[in-house]
């Protein structure tokens, strides 16, 4: 559809602001800080002024805006110069307002090279701005360095954070951007932003040889959207029956997620009597099974088979008494599923006037040898509503180590062979943690799965799923190729809406540090994408920095450069809960 041709229509417009320059240029405006304004008729485009002299095989972060664009596609960054080599622009395409960075080359050239970095409109490539640099050539002093690190980079309102800094080459150093003033050549220094946002601090240093600058970033989340109420587990050990057990009924509710009840063939039913529970507390339940064996949360789109999974079923409650056998007759039904594929399925339920659940089997989702129904099976009060619960969406690191049986995995101290190490379950760790709370948990990891495949899948998923929480734990596999950046930001801001429309609390970690070069290579813009996320969205809630951890302890790495091993896993899985215990839960 054409747009409409009236004076007001709205078209992309591109300002770009350098965040390492020692006079910091305001897009459409002056002055030290960057002004945007929603432009109406023709395109208007801003760069900064001259950025200066840096050297050879030194870096500066640019980011630019994009008003009146509403695919809000980003940019694309381009280089040009004299003489090659021109240096480089990593990510080469950036959300709008999202930093990329521009290295220097790393021989210093025969002569002053001048270098035109260009962000280009990708909803319209005639809107360019064009900021220039130059780098040094020829003999002559040497060019100062600057290295500058925030620790951590982020943190919440109320919270600081420790600028380190230190210098070559310089005689004197100047800060800009969230912070100002004469700085020594070297130092520290403590900040504490009162505000949630990302703020960039920038050093640049002077010396004879010119000047040379480097730049950090400190995140500062909004507070926690509240915290989580309990929900009480109301099954644990209460009578349970089955029409046929492989494997004891009494394994499905008996609290050991290595274990399960496993039906001799189908037709089968499993029943539960909570008549012993408070009626108070089972007028509305949630009722939730797994079937860990199966390892993808939907299988089929992975092309593996189910490992008798739950296939076609009816959810149904009686009213008789409790505290005998199940009811023969007077089964009312409250819920069914059929050609179900996923390894997990919850149900909010009026179980009002009822003492009685069961599940009544009618088709396995299975395999050869495998078509029996295998679940464990947990009941919840919901009296109240849902308070709590997570829902992990995510790729095949989630698929490997969340699950609430023990990690099988590559051995870190052997690594041709898998191990089995007994940890107990996220829910199980929180509520070691916390007490008297053993959140829902479903796994819904699909190994391969990029930011974009998850798009697709999302919402509909989330239509059945209660819980409060919903983890993004993607980008591994986006920054396997070419880690477009501004296309991840899209999916994530995809994603995230999607949480937020579902009336939940999304969750967003850094993607976990890989040995693999090339993700290794792409994975920091991406996560940079990520952090621009926290604070155009202030609902999320950042979740475990995954990034860091795994850089620090790249011994829980796999010998296949990206999976956590074993020992990773058994990590992974404990950060998570962690997090959620500190931050969710006030522990």
């Amino acid at each position: 559809m054409k747009p409409p041709s009236t004076p007001t229509h709205r078209r992309a417009a591109v300002c770009l602001s350098l965040l390492a320059a020692a006079a910091l240029a305001a897009c459409g405006g002056s002055g030290g800080s960057a002004v945007t304004s929603k432009l109406q008729g023709p395109i208007t485009v801003s760069a900064p002024a001259d950025l200066g002299t840096i050297g050879p095989d030194t870096t500066t972060k640019l980011a630019a805006t994009v008003v009146n664009d509403p695919a809000n596609r980003g940019v694309t960054w381009t280089l040009s110069c004299p003489s090659a080599p021109c240096g480089m622009v990593s990510p080469t395409t950036t959300a709008s307002g999202a930093i990329t960075t521009y290295t220097a080359p790393t021989t210093r050239p025969p002569v002053d090279l001048a270098v035109s970095i260009s962000a280009t409109s990708v909803s319209n490539p005639a809107v360019t701005a064009t900021a220039k640099v130059t780098v040094a050539g020829g003999t002559g002093p040497a060019i100062p360095t600057v290295s500058f690190v925030a620790t951590p980079p982020r943190i919440a309102i109320g919270g600081s954070a420790t600028l380190t800094w230190s210098s070559t080459n310089a005689t004197s150093c100047t800060a800009s951007g969230a912070w100002s003033g004469t700085q020594a050549s070297s130092g520290t220094t403590s900040v504490a932003p009162t505000a949630a946002g990302v703020y960039t601090y920038t050093l640049i240093c002077t010396g004879a040889g010119g000047s040379g600058s480097a730049s950090t970033s400190v995140t500062a989340a909004a507070p926690s959207p509240g915290t989580s109420s309990a929900l009480a587990l109301i099954s644990r050990g209460v009578p349970i029956v089955a029409s046929s057990a492989m494997y004891p009924a009494t394994s499905a509710n008996d609290g050991d997620y290595n274990t399960e009840w496993r039906s001799n063939g189908t037709p089968a039913t499993l029943a539960l009597d909570l008549s012993s529970v408070p009626v108070s507390q089972r007028q509305n339940i949630w009722l939730v099974w797994y079937n860990d064996g199966t390892y993808a949360y939907n299988h089929a789109l992975i092309n593996q088979p189910g490992y008798s999974n739950a296939g076609s079923y009816t959810i149904e409650a009686n009213a008789a008494p409790g505290g005998g056998a199940a009811p023969a007759n007077g089964w009312v039904p409250l819920a069914s599923l059929s050609g179900n594929v996923l390894h997990s399925y919850s149900h909010y339920l009026n179980f009002a006037g009822y003492n009685w659940i069961r599940g009544n089997f009618t088709a396995s989702d299975g395999s050869v040898l495998n078509a029996d129904i295998a679940i464990n099976l947990d009941v919840y009060s919901a009296s109240n509503g849902v308070t709590d619960g997570w829902f992990f969406s995510g790729d095949s690191i989630t698929a490997n180590c969340m699950g609430h049986n023990h990690v099988l995995a590559e051995d870190e101290n052997n690594p041709a062979t898998q191990i089995t190490i007994a940890t107990p379950s996220f829910g199980e760790q929180v509520d070691a943690i916390v007490g008297n709370n053993t959140p829902v948990q479903e796994n819904g990891g699909i190994p391969g799965f990029t930011s974009g495949d998850m798009t697709a899948y999302l919402a509909g998923w989330l239509q059945h799923v209660p819980s409060k929480y919903v983890t993004i734990n993607l980008g591994t596999n986006d920054a396997a190729n070419s880690g477009n950046a501004a296309a991840f930001y899209a999916n994530m801001q995809q994603l995230v809406k999607t949480v937020i429309a579902a009336g939940k609390i999304p969750v967003v970690p850094t993607i976990p540090y890989s040995t693999d070069p090339t993700k290794m290579a792409n994975i920091p813009a991406l996560n940079d994408q990520i952090r621009a996320l926290y604070l155009a969205y202030p609902i999320i809630v950042p979740g475990p920095d995954l990034w860091s951890y795994f850089k620090n302890n790249p011994q829980y790495i796999s010998t296949d450069h990206l999976h956590p091993n074993a020992q990773g896993c058994v990590a992974y899985r404990s950060l998570w809960s962690q997090f959620a215990a500190s931050t969710v839960y006030g522990h």
